[in-house]
């Protein structure tokens, strides 16, 4: 699974619309039960609205099979599709989008609530801090006693989330590295100790 971005905190925003306005809330989330949560807490705040309609992303915005959206009774897929498809566009993954509507007295038409809907969670997203989420793997090892001070050393260089060290017969380290660098820094590792190394399960092709 390749990187995406995610929002770091929540954030809003309101537009217009021949006097509809639009209020975007966006929330990071991991999870379905988070998602719907924020859409409830929405509701439960904007009870007078015309219309609640959402988009959620859990994973990764390019394969995730976590995902879902709703119109809320505007015309089909002229609000919770323009709202999913926008932060698929823009890479952002566990992220719940929900824009409720306050009725201003005129239609907009499908192209109108296309670009309203879409327009909201843009402003929202302007007003987000947007950063990468790398995705991790974890990489555990064995090494000698020996050796257990040259990994700490090497580790304190390298680009590693976490660590944990237990012991056993030797020393077992189990790191957290970005996927797609977990060959490199397991051989950069092994080069440090030449070669005195134990791959343990988990580590996948290194």
């Amino acid at each position: 699974m390749s990187g995406f971005y995610i929002i770091k905190h929540s954030a809003t925003a309101e537009t217009e619309s021949k006097k509809s306005r639009f209020l975007a809330f966006l929330k990071p989330v991991e999870n379905k039960e988070s998602a719907m949560c924020h859409l409830q807490q929405i509701k439960t705040a904007h009870p007078d609205a015309a219309h609640h309609c959402w988009a959620y992303i859990i994973g990764s915005p390019r394969n995730s099979g976590i995902m879902g959206m709703s119109d809320d009774h505007e015309p089909h897929n002229t609000a919770g599709r323009p709202m999913l498809s926008l932060l698929q566009n823009r890479s952002i993954g566990n992220i719940a989008a929900v824009v409720v509507r306050y009725w201003g007295g005129t239609k907009l038409g499908t192209g109108g609530l296309v670009r309203a809907y879409s327009g909201a969670v843009q402003a929202a997203l302007e007003n987000a801090e947007i950063i990468e989420k790398v995705e991790t793997r974890k990489l555990r090892f064995k090494v000698d006693f020996a050796a257990e001070a040259a990994i700490r050393r090497k580790i304190e260089t390298m680009q590693v989330f976490e660590s944990t060290i237990s012991y056993s017969e030797g020393v077992i380290f189990s790191l957290a590295v970005p996927e797609k660098e977990i060959s490199t820094i397991y051989k950069a590792i092994s080069n440090t100790v030449n070669g005195r190394i134990e791959p343990l399960a988990e580590n996948g092709d290194v």
